[in-house]
């Protein structure tokens, strides 16, 4: 879910993108909004299937070359380093991938790994899984 404060005429509004559907909220309830209301379902659709298939790729390359800088994916994607960082934003949220700021040429870079598999688990199931037996 994403949520992202707006002024209207100085009226404070909150907007919520729920999946495909998108309202605008307000204290007196919520509204469509007019200008999404008039885009076909179809193009959201393929907007959101298209970012979520951007984050998986983008994971994939992450998981295979941890440490990389934003523009270093951006490279290897051949995608600008705007839409990398927006997706390892949201890869980032999801709890995927981890970033750390890091110094190199005098020049700040934001590296990113993916989460390690074992963060998604407590100590007891890492413990029922290492007690497995085949």
């Amino acid at each position: 879910m994403l949520k992202q404060k707006i002024s209207l005429n100085n009226n404070p509004k909150e907007i919520s993108i729920y999946a495909i559907q998108i309202h605008v909220q307000y204290s007196g309830g919520s509204e469509l909004m007019a200008g999404v209301a008039a885009k076909p379902r179809a193009a959201i659709d393929a907007r959101i299937a298209e970012g979520l298939d951007t984050d998986y790729d983008l994971y994939k390359v992450i998981n295979k070359k941890p440490g990389h800088s934003i523009y270093e994916l951006a490279k290897e994607m051949g995608w600008s380093s705007g839409k990398v960082y927006g997706s390892v934003q949201r890869l980032k949220k999801e709890g995927l991938v981890h970033t750390k700021k890091d110094m190199r040429g005098g020049r700040s870079i934001l590296k990113v790994h993916a989460a390690d598999w074992s963060e998604f688990f407590t100590k007891e199931e890492l413990e029922e899984f290492d007690n497995l037996e085949f």
